[in-house]
């Protein structure tokens, strides 16, 4: 469960920004659970939300995949207005009644701290590198200090293709995060029409729900079908016909 995330020098944050779901003392929703599932973020444009989600998506990537990189390759994150200064990242998350906490500190050259607290009664710091070295890991987490470590990769991407195991629920949290916003922005992700058109041919009550919120969007359209064809390599294609008031 993610319960909050921040940054500081990132993009168009300079002094910093933060992100909570955790619910104020006086909420009606405090006997469901501490924290919101869902938020929303307004704005106009221009003013940020993008860069918001761009916190998470760099946090997955450079967690997961960072190791992946040539040892020379840059650390593909944006301070505010390309600045020289540090930038500063963290996350706080829960797995399985555990809180942890997740910090970073780096340039596009090279990372300048990482650190992991864990709490269960207490926060306590269990992994903390500065630099390439790790100078603090508590027993649990031992075998960490067998890794070499780049100026360029997160430890946690680095244990997991030394196949350390302690730090997998970890890794597994940063993998399911999911996002239709990179680096760069909006990802136009663009499904292929013929295979969602088939979808919800075979699919009513798929197909009903979709007609429902589309028709709310575009109040000119009366109906939607799907209809299908045979191309020249006698593959069927299928896609939507649009009928209009």
């Amino acid at each position: 469960m993610l319960i909050k995330f921040g940054a500081r020098n990132f993009c168009s944050f300079k002094e910093g920004v933060e992100v909570s779901f955790e619910l104020p003392s006086n909420s009606k929703l405090k006997s469901v659970s501490d924290y919101s599932h869902a938020i929303c973020v307004k704005g106009a444009n221009g003013s940020g939300k993008t860069n918001v989600l761009k916190i998470l998506s760099f946090l997955r990537t450079f967690c997961c995949d960072s190791f992946n990189k040539k040892p020379d390759d840059d650390i593909y994150i944006d301070s505010f207005f390309s600045n020289d200064q540090v930038i500063e990242v963290y996350i706080e998350f829960e797995i399985d009644k555990v809180k942890y906490r997740y910090e970073l500190a780096l340039t596009r050259k090279e990372i300048k701290y990482e650190k992991l607290s864990k709490k269960i009664r207490r926060s306590v710091l269990v992994i903390e590198r500065l630099n390439n070295k790790i100078e603090k890991c508590v027993e649990y987490y031992k075998s960490v200090n067998q890794i070499k470590l780049r100026s360029n990769a997160s430890f946690i991407s680095t244990a997991n293709q030394y196949e350390i195991n302690e730090l997998s629920v970890i890794y597994n949290f940063f993998s399911f995060i999911s996002s239709n916003v990179h680096a760069l922005g909006f990802y136009d992700y663009q499904p292929d029409l013929s295979y969602v058109s088939k979808l919800y041919s075979y699919n009513e009550v798929l197909f009903d729900f979709a007609k429902r919120v589309i028709k709310k969007c575009d109040l000119g359209i009366d109906d939607i079908v799907i209809n299908k064809r045979i191309d020249a390599n006698g593959k069927e294609i299928y896609y939507p016909i649009f009928y209009y008031q």
